[in-house]
Parts: C-alpha cells; sequence; structure tokens
C-alpha cells in the first residue's frame, strides 16, 4: 500500500515542482519523469500487494477532522484498474512528450495539471473511504477541466464553452454519487468506510433507490446515453495525450465506482440486469451510429467511447440477470467478458487516441476528409491505426474479438436457460452483432480515409512520420493488444477475479471458467497459426521479388484522362446509405450546393440528447435565471435585508 501512495505522491510533487521551476522545459521535463517513475513504482506495488491475495488496507488517524481516519486499501478490483490507468498514463505521457515542440503542452503548468489528474485517479483507486474516494473525484473533476480548455486559444470561445460543459455535468453528477453515499452511510450507523458500508442490509425499496443514484452518478462519467453529452466535446477538445486518459482510463472510473456501488448493494435483482442490458443496448447502437457521422477525428473516438461502454454495460447486465437465476457459469463468463472489455478499451483506445494526436500534430488537420494516403507518409502511425481500428471493430485475432467472443459465449448459454434470461440472451446477441457490424463499417472508413488513397491537401500530402518518441507510444499499445490475445486464457481469470471482488460475489469456484477456456485457447492457438502463416507467405513474397525488377503502374482511371484526389469516395460519402437508414433517429442536417462549380454535398449528424434535450432544458433554466436578476441589483442594503429574512426564517423553522 505504501507503494501505492507513493506512486500518487511521486506524481503530485513532481507535477508541483515542474510548475514552479524555471526555465519552463525543465519543469516539464521533471512532471515526464515524476509520470514514469510513479508509474513503474505503482505498478510494481500492486502486482506485489495482489500476489499476496488478500485485501491491504493502510489506515491514518486525523482525529481533529470529524472522520477521524481515513482509510486506503487495495484489492483485485482496484488493482487492475490502477495497472490499466499507469500503463496509459505513462504510454500518453511519452507521446506527448514527443510531440511537445509542435504542441503546446511542454509547459510545466501543463504537465502539472496532468499528473494531478493521475494522481487524483490513483487516489480514488486506493481509497477505503468515502472522503477520499469523494476528494479524489473532485480532484480528477478539476483538473480534467483545465486540461479540456489548455488549447482554448486555437478556437476560442467553443473549446471554453466546452469546458464548461464538461465541469457542469461532472459536478450535477456528483451530487447522485454524494447522495448515495450518505444515504447508506446514514443506514449504516454513519460509518463512511467501505468495509462497514459493505455490511450494511438494505430492503428492495432502499437498493432500488440507491441503484439509480449509482446510475445517474456513475453513469455520467461512464458516459452512458443520454447523460453522455460532455464527452464527444471533452475528447475533442482536450489535447490528444489528454484525450487518450480520458477515455482510456476517466470513464473507467465511472465504471469503477459503479461496480463499487453494486458491491455495496447486496444481492441484485434481475431487473437490475435488464435497465444495464438496456442501457448497453442503447448506448451501443447510438454511438457507433453517431461515430459513424462524425468528420472530426477525435469526434469518432469519442462517440465510440459510448459504444464500448455500452458494450460492457450488456456485459454486466447478463451477468447480473444470470447471478439473479442461480446460473453462475453464465454470470461468470459474462461478468468477465465485460470487465476484459474494459481492459481492452483502455488498450486499443489510449493506441488510437496517440495514433490520431500524432496525426492531427504533423497535418494540422482535425477533418478525416481532410487526409488520405497517410500509410505511405507515416507508416508506424499507419499501421498503428490498422491495427486499432481492427481491434476496436472486433476482428479477429485481435483482443477486441475475445472479450466480445466471451460475451456471445455468456448469451448463448444463457439461451438455453427459461424465462427472460433466454430473451435477455437473444437481445444481447442481435445487439452486439449489430454494433460489430456498423464498427466495422466506422473503423474500416476510418483507416481507408485516413491512410489510403489519394492524400486530398497539401498538409496531407506533406506529412511526416512522428517523432520516434511520439511513435513509439501507439506501437506499444498495439503490442500490448497483441499480448492481450496471447495471453487471453490467463487474463480472463483475472478479469473473473477483479469483477468477482467488486461485486463481492461470494463464489469460490475456480471451475466457472473451464468450460469456456477450451474454445477460447483454441482461438489462441488459431490466431496464432494465420499470423505464421500469413508472415510466411509475406515473407516468400518478399524473397521471390528481392532479384526481379518491380515496376509500378499507374492504376486504371475508368477512362478519365486526369484522375484527381477528389474523384474519390468521401468518408461521408461512404457511409451516407447507412446514416440515412437511420434518418429516423437521428438528426441529421444536409447541405448541397450544385449552383458552383464543384458542387458539393455534406451531412452534419447532431446529438439528439444535446439538441433535444439538455439544450432545451438549459434554454428554460437560464431564461428562469434572467427573471430573478432584479433580486441582484447590487446594493449592499438589499443583500442585508435578504440575510436578516432568511435568519428570521430559520428561526420560525428551529421553533415550529
Amino acid at each position: 500500500m505504501i507503494a501505492i501512495l507513493t506512486s500518487a505522491g511521486l506524481l503530485f510533487f513532481t507535477g508541483l515542482f515542474g510548475l514552479l521551476l524555471p526555465p519552463r522545459p525543465n519543469g516539464g521535463r521533471l512532471a515526464l519523469a515524476g509520470v514514469l517513475a510513479g508509474g513503474i513504482v505503482g505498478i510494481a506495488g500492486t502486482v506485489a500487494t495482489l500476489a499476496q491475495r488478500t485485501l491491504t488496507t493502510w489506515q491514518l488517524p486525523l482525529q481533529p477532522l470529524p472522520c477521524g481516519k481515513i482509510i486506503f486499501q487495495l484489492d483485485w478490483c482496484s488493482g487492475i484498474f490502477l495497472v490499466i490507468l499507469l500503463v496509459l498514463a505513462m504510454l500518453s505521457a511519452v507521446s506527448g512528450w514527443g510531440l511537445r515542440r509542435l504542441t503546446k503542452q511542454g509547459t510545466g503548468s501543463f504537465w502539472f495539471f496532468y499528473n494531478s489528474l493521475i494522481a487524483s485517479m490513483v487516489l480514488i483507486l486506493s481509497a477505503g473511504d468515502v472522503v477520499i474516494f469523494l476528494f479524489g473525484w473532485e480532484i480528477m473533476a478539476i483538473t480534467s477541466f483545465f486540461l479540456v480548455i489548455w488549447e482554448a486559444g486555437q478556437d476560442g470561445d467553443q473549446t471554453v464553452k466546452t469546458g464548461w460543459t464538461y465541469l457542469v455535468a461532472s459536478h450535477l453528477s456528483f451530487f447522485p454519487i454524494l447522495g448515495f453515499f450518505l444515504l447508506l452511510s446514514a443506514k449504516g450507523g454513519g460509518s463512511m468506510a467501505f468495509s462497514d458500508l459493505a455490511r450494511v442490509r438494505l430492503d428492495s425499496g432502499e437498493a432500488a433507490v440507491l441503484f439509480v443514484l449509482a446510475l445517474l452518478g456513475f453513469g455520467t462519467k461512464a458516459g452512458f446515453p443520454g447523460v453522455h453529452v460532455w464527452l464527444p466535446g471533452a475528447h475533442a477538445a482536450a489535447p490528444g495525450m489528454v484525450s487518450a486518459v480520458m477515455s482510456g482510463a476517466m470513464t473507467k472510473m465511472g465504471l469503477y465506482g459503479l461496480i463499487r456501488a453494486l458491491g455495496l448493494l447486496g444481492a441484485p435483482a434481475t431487473w437490475w440486469g435488464w435497465t444495464l442490458v438496456g442501457i448497453g443496448a442503447v448506448g451501443g447502437l447510438y454511438g457507433v451510429i453517431m461515430a459513424l457521422g462524425q468528420s472530426h477525428l477525435k469526434r469518432i473516438l469519442a462517440y465510440s467511447t459510448v459504444e464500448n461502454i455500452g458494450i460492457i454495460c450488456l456485459g454486466l447486465g447478463l451477468g447480473i440477470t444470470a447471478l439473479g437465476h442461480h446460473e453462475y457459469g453464465i454470470a461468470a463468463v459474462a461478468l468477465t467478458g465485460a470487465m476484459f472489455h474494459a481492459v481492452n478499451h483502455a488498450l486499443f483506445k489510449g493506441l488510437l487516441f496517440q495514433s490520431v494526436f500524432a496525426i492531427v500534430t504533423m497535418t494540422k488537420e482535425h477533418s478525416i476528409e481532410m487526409l488520405g494516403g497517410l500509410q505511405q507518409r507515416m507508416p508506424i502511425t499507419g499501421i498503428c491505426t490498422l491495427g486499432g481500428s481492427a481491434a476496436i471493430a472486433g476482428l479477429p485475432p485481435f483482443n477486441g474479438f475475445i472479450s466480445e467472443f466471451l460475451i456471445y459465449y455468456a448469451a448463448f448459454q444463457s439461451i438455453m436457460g427459461n424465462g427472460d434470461l433466454q430473451l435477455i440472451g437473444l437481445t444481447t446477441i442481435a445487439v452486439l452483432a449489430l454494433i460489430g457490424g456498423l464498427a466495422l463499417v466506422c473503423f474500416g472508413r476510418l483507416y481507408g480515409a485516413i491512410c489510403c488513397g489519394e492524400p486530398k491537401t497539401v498538409a496531407a500530402a506533406t506529412a511526416q512520420e512522428a517523432p520516434i518518441i511520439a511513435a513509439l507510444a501507439p506501437a506499444t499499445g498495439l503490442a500490448l493488444c497483441v499480448l492481450a490475445t496471447v495471453g487471453s486464457p490467463w487474463l480472463a481469470g483475472l478479469c473473473w477475479q477483479t469483477i468477482r471482488s467488486g461485486l463481492r460475489i461470494p463464489l469460490r469456484d475456480e471451475t466457472l471458467l473451464t468450460p469456456v477456456m477450451g474454445p477460447l485457447t483454441a482461438i489462441v492457438l488459431i490466431a496464432l497459426v494465420l499470423t505464421a502463416l500469413t508472415a510466411g507467405v509475406l515473407l516468400l513474397r518478399h524473397q521471390l521479388l528481392r532479384r526481379r525488377i518491380v515496376t509500378q503502374q499507374e492504376t486504371w482511371g475508368c477512362g478519365y484522362p486526369q484522375i484527381d484526389a477528389h474523384m474519390q469516395y468521401s468518408a461521408g460519402s461512404l457511409v451516407q446509405p447507412t446514416t440515412e437508414f437511420f434518418r429516423p433517429v437521428l438528426d441529421l442536417q444536409d447541405r448541397r450546393e450544385f449552383t458552383t462549380t464543384p458542387g458539393s454535398w455534406r451531412q452534419t449528424v447532431n446529438d439528439v440528447f444535446l439538441r433535444r434535450v439538455w439544450e432545451p432544458l438549459f434554454t428554460v433554466i437560464y431564461h428562469g435565471c434572467l427573471k430573478l436578476r432584479p433580486f441582484q441589483d447590487g446594493r449592499v442594503q438589499v443583500y442585508l435585508l435578504y440575510l436578516v429574512i432568511m435568519v428570521i426564517a430559520l428561526l420560525f423553522w428551529t421553533l415550529y
């Protein structure tokens, strides 16, 4: 436990000293060293603690404070999330440092906020009581806000507006979380320790209220549909290395909080599982459809985060429903698949954001329509983008396929059950299949529009590979995705330990995953054989062509004498039939201009929840607040009168 707290201390204090240390580049170097040192110390300490296979707790007496003491703890659930966080934080830091000369991210002040963000999430994951958890949660919200608006000078008011949207959403979600812990603590005699809250006995009504509060609070941070509206804008506005951490790690804090909350509520009701499956279905489908319609690179990845959080919720919901039916084998596989996908999402989404960060930095283009032909010009980044796209689309043999396979396996097994377990299994299969198909289109489009064809702008045509340090981060992420595939039978066991610890499932049967281990091992072996055969064919081709003269000819132009880059399919036109199919549930805007030469057509997909729910709601609130302005006239005498009225009202409240 000391190593984990040392890691948080290294992160924070190196960031703080980097902020104060002149000249400014030296502060960035110190903070980067703190990220790497803190990450290594934290991972080593976590692995050493988990090897003991016991819950580790450390208490710090603070008698003057009302809580009396603060508690830190580390178990399987927090440990795995902690390793994910620190690995992603180190890779993103290396990526940002490699591109520092081309961005605004080399200063000590930027690294102070970055290090503090990582340190706050370490606190959240090592918290053993409500006080430390909420303290870390608030620091996470504030530091990430400053990182979101860091590049406000580039597009001005829009980035600041996005930052405020994120900050308001973060603090609105704080109140359900606070209400959850206060109600649970009141029921448990006032204790704030998680170990005491886990022993609280709740009736079905109380548990239902707390479950809804947990969904609202933690679901907002995770990016559940409807309360996800902060996520696309914040990911798009933040620097690339920060977006990788926000998507890969910070959204996982919402999932971690939800898993912990479910573990504190006791035996789950069946309708909780159906609720999570419903959230997963809506989030998964809505996220991938919205990603299809975006042209901004980071917005595509941001909406894909909503999609993948939906897939995780499908696994959680199926597993919780199976627990309610005492189908523990199905529950174990489904919950393992959900946790495995959380790990995988952190790896391949971090990889993709780091690759896109390099592309945007080297080309100065954010639109997918303005790129093309980058595979030849940025080969390392292109290969990383291809690997990340295959992984996130769930293509074998990458790790995204493995975790989705586990959820599929549990869903097909649940069809053999009875009652609503059959129905929830069929629902999961249908939704997951549709998400997979749309994700394949989405990320085939992403890689094709960025890396294939001819460059559509001068910036894309003159792009160069990112500095080797920056390219090292996504390459390492791709290697980790491959390792996650090869080691999936072992990693699946760790994920089962993690989710079992977080949900406090009282099952010690280590054979629950045995039926799925055979197919999982077969998948890994087939993948290794196919990879070896592919490598052999490529090597043979290289040997055969080595002593031959290979000529290159222009591609047949279909009779056109002059081929222009703009004659290629655009990213928007490629998916336009798909977005048109979903027009009844999307907010589509078509802009056609054929009176000029050349003509143009552009389709914009707006967020339905933002445009039709949240913007009208906050417009009503805004106009209501304007009507209260006469009460704020600036005269001190009037404000003193308000205080007197409040004191009198409180006296009447107390006396009567």
